[in-house]
């Protein structure tokens, strides 16, 4: 069996006195998907924030497509293709799609050029007000409908 994309073992994050993570142990095999649910308050934020980088754990090890993460940064855990997204209450609503698809550390001018050309061309070609709306998330809350 080949090893695991991600494997968390042991790991602990303490804020204070009060210990959040406890010996966490969880593997993930390539092409895995994986739910963590749990109640509010039950660490499934603090672990997803441990294996990226965000937060520091005290106890355990991270790893990742072989390589071990502990001591890493968030944005070196991104460049060997570990992230995070984050839950927002509301839509890009200034992004393209394109624009939200490119690796940011890739951007440039010319990326966001082609973006916007693109973006052109669509409503260009969705004169259909109907279908406008459609593309642009968030237009019926902008005027207040």
């Amino acid at each position: 069996m080949a090893a695991p994309l991600l494997q968390v073992e042991g790991l602990g994050k303490r804020f204070g006195g009060f210990v959040a993570l406890e010996a966490i142990e969880l593997s993930v095999r390539n092409g895995e998907r994986v739910g963590l649910i749990g109640p509010d308050g039950s660490g499934k934020s603090t672990l997803v924030n441990c294996m990226c980088g965000t937060l520091r754990h005290e106890m355990g090890s991270v790893r990742f497509a072989g390589q071990t993460l502990d001591g890493l940064s968030a944005h070196e855990r991104t460049r060997l293709g570990l992230a995070r997204s984050f839950q927002l209450p509301r839509p890009f609503n200034t992004l393209s799609l394109l624009f939200i698809w490119l690796d940011p550390t890739t951007f440039n001018v010319v990326a966001l050029t082609i973006s916007i050309v693109i973006d052109l061309v669509i409503i260009w070609l969705l004169q259909d007000a109907d279908i406008q709306r459609l593309y642009q998330p968030g237009a019926e809350q902008r005027r207040g409908s």
